[in-house]
């Protein structure tokens, strides 16, 4: 893999309750050993009425709080159910043909009303973890732990190590 290859992941909204929050950074802790890995988060926004056009507004601001945090160095990767669906093999194929390549990948994982489409549209990728939505803090343990999954695959390590 190539010296500048880096792994970042942002979540709309903190990763708080306790049990991901730990799962996290043991899989963070875990990546790190192959390769830099950092998690992260933007603030969700809060409403106070959930109507079609205060979840539009909400959402389009989500999206420019994490459009504010890729630089141009980042390859973004949104984490969509309506993306590709992968199998364990395919991903870390995938994931080494980008590491190879030097690219600085970021997913992005969005919040409670998913990730607006000024973020999709700047997805170079868009990557299924499956056809369920799944809450923020779990598909960030999810993300995390594929990660890191893949990249034992990649280096012929035994996943429980």
């Amino acid at each position: 893999m190539g010296s500048s290859a880096r792994l970042r992941l942002i979540t709309v909204g903190q990763v708080r309750t306790p049990h991901f929050k730990a799962a996290l950074e043991d899989y963070a802790g875990r990546i790190n050993r192959f390769v830099s890995f950092t998690a992260e988060s933007v603030a969700s926004v809060g409403l106070k009425k959930e109507g079609p056009a205060d979840i539009k507004r909400a959402r389009a601001e989500e999206g420019r709080r994490v459009i504010k945090r890729i630089s141009g160095q980042d390859t973004l990767v949104a984490l969509d159910k309506g993306g590709r669906s992968l199998d364990s093999e395919a991903w870390a194929d995938w994931l080494g043909r980008r590491l190879e390549e030097g690219d600085r990948l970021c997913f992005v994982v969005g919040g409670a009303w998913g990730l607006d489409g000024s973020v999709l549209d700047r997805a170079r990728w868009r990557i299924s973890l499956g056809p369920m939505t799944l809450a923020h803090e779990l598909c960030a343990v999810v993300c995390s732990e594929q990660l890191f999954r893949a990249l034992t695959i990649l280096r012929g390590v035994p996943y429980h190590k």
